[in-house]
């Protein structure tokens, strides 16, 4: 989580964002999934609070799709 009140997230719930919001255990926006477990996310109170309200803006992180390419 970022000072200016942003949940950096894997660039993997971008490019998949539809297949997190097709309703499975109620999940229809990708913002319900982080609230559900923002427990796990952060141990500060002030930041779980943020994540159970959607108040906070989602930033991709960087991922390195080369990865997937090792050892071939």
């Amino acid at each position: 989580m970022r000072s200016s009140g942003e949940l950096e997230v894997n660039a993997i719930f971008k490019r998949f964002r539809e297949d997190f919001e097709k309703g499975h255990k109620g999940c229809v926006r990708i913002e319900n999934l982080f609230a559900k477990y923002g427990r796990q996310l952060s141990d500060k109170p002030d930041e779980q609070a943020q994540l159970r309200a959607k108040a906070l803006a989602l930033t991709d992180l960087d991922c390195d799709w080369s990865l997937n390419a090792l050892g071939r």
